[in-house]
C-alpha cells in the first residue's frame, strides 16, 4: 500500500517544474487518483514556477493523501508570502495564483521557521466548486493607480491579431523561463530580464484592455476591428519594453530552432509585437506615432 505522504526536493531550476509534475502525477496514480492528476499537476507547476522565479531556493513538494482530500504543499526558504493582486484578466502578474485558486478546493500560504509553505487541496469526491469570494487563503490587495504622465499612442491596433499575439507571447515568456532556468547562475540579477519583460507585457496589455472597455462595440456586439490605445509611459517603461522585445525575439529564435515546445509565431504576430514595442520606445523618447502598417513578411525589416 502506498504511503499517505510523499516528498520531493528539487533545485531552483526550470527543469524542476517538469520533475514535480511527474512526481505528483505518479503519487496520485499510486493511490488510484489519476482523475485528479490534470488539475494537481497544473496547480503544482504554477507554485513551483513561482518558487523558482522568486524564492530561488531549494523547493520541497509534499503530497498528503487524506481520506477526503489531497493536499499539495510547496515549501521554499523565502519568507515573503505570495499575494493575489487585483490586476484583472489583462495582467500577467498574479495569474499563476489565480489559476491555482480556480482549480483547487482550498488554497493558502503561511510562513515557516525557514521560509514559507503554499498549499492547495483537491477534493477526492467532486463537489460543487465555491465562488472566488469563498477562497480566502491568500490575501488580496488592489493594484495602485498609475501616476499620470506622458502616453505613447498605438494607432489602429488590430484587435483580433493582438488577442492572438498576446496568447502566444504569454506562452513564450513562461516557456523561456523553463528553457533558461538550468543555464542561469543562481543570482537575483540573473532573473531581472523576466521581471522586466513580464511587467512591460502586462502594462501594454492593460492599456489595450482599457481601450477595449471604453470602445463602443459593433452592431453585433463584437469588439471594434481596430483601436487607438494610449499607453501611460511611467517609470522605466521604455527600458522594460525594449527588454520585452529582446526576450520575445530570443524565444522566437529558440522556437524556430526547435528548442521550445511551442512553434514559431506567424509573421503577422511577430510584426505586431515589434511595432507595438518600437512605438512605445520611440514615443517615450519624443518620437511621433506611426499607425499600424500591417504585417510584414518574415525576415523583412521591422515596421516603423
Amino acid at each position: 500500500m502506498s504511503e499517505p505522504t510523499a516528498r520531493l526536493r528539487v533545485p531552483p531550476h526550470g527543469s524542476s517544474v517538469a520533475a514535480t509534475r511527474s512526481f505528483v502525477a505518479e503519487t496520485l496514480s499510486a493511490h488510484g487518483l489519476s482523475d485528479l492528476a490534470d488539475d494537481a499537476t497544473l496547480a503544482v507547476a504554477e507554485l513551483v514556477t513561482n518558487a523558482v522565479l522568486h524564492a530561488r531556493t531549494e523547493v520541497e513538494v509534499v503530497v498528503d493523501v487524506e481520506p477526503t482530500t489531497v493536499r499539495v504543499t510547496v515549501r521554499d526558504d523565502d519568507r515573503t508570502l505570495p499575494v493575489l493582486r487585483d490586476f484583472g484578466s489583462e495582467a500577467t502578474t498574479g495569474r499563476g495564483l489565480a489559476i491555482v485558486q480556480a482549480l483547487a478546493a482550498d488554497v493558502g500560504a503561511l510562513t515557516t521557521r525557514r521560509g514559507k509553505a503554499v498549499w492547495f487541496t483537491l477534493d477526492r469526491v467532486p463537489t460543487q466548486p465555491g465562488s472566488p469570494e469563498d477562497r480566502t487563503g491568500l490575501p488580496t490587495v488592489p493594484s495602485p493607480p498609475a501616476p499620470r504622465r506622458s502616453v505613447a499612442v498605438l494607432e489602429d491596433l488590430p484587435v483580433a491579431l493582438w488577442q492572438e499575439a498576446r496568447r502566444h507571447e504569454e506562452a513564450a515568456l513562461r516557456e523561456l523561463v523553463l528553457v533558461r532556468g538550468d543555464q542561469l547562475p543562481e543570482t537575483v540579477d540573473a532573473w531581472t530580464w523576466f521581471s522586466d519583460a513580464t511587467t512591460a507585457h502586462a502594462d501594454l496589455d492593460a492599456a489595450v484592455e482599457h481601450a477595449l472597455t471604453a470602445a463602443r462595440p459593433g452592431p453585433d456586439g463584437d469588439p471594434p476591428a481596430t483601436l487607438r490605445v494610449e499607453v501611460p509611459v511611467t517609470d522605466d517603461l521604455a527600458r522594460r519594453t525594449a527588454q520585452l522585445l529582446s526576450t520575445l525575439d530570443e524565444a522566437e529564435a529558440l522556437a524556430a530552432a526547435g528548442t521550445m515546445l511551442m512553434g514559431p509565431a506567424r509573421a503577422e504576430l511577430v510584426a505586431l509585437r515589434t511595432w507595438r514595442c518600437d512605438e512605445v520606445v520611440t514615443q517615450a523618447a519624443g518620437g511621433a506615432a506611426t499607425p499600424w502598417p500591417g504585417a510584414a513578411p518574415r525576415g523583412a525589416d521591422r515596421p516603423r
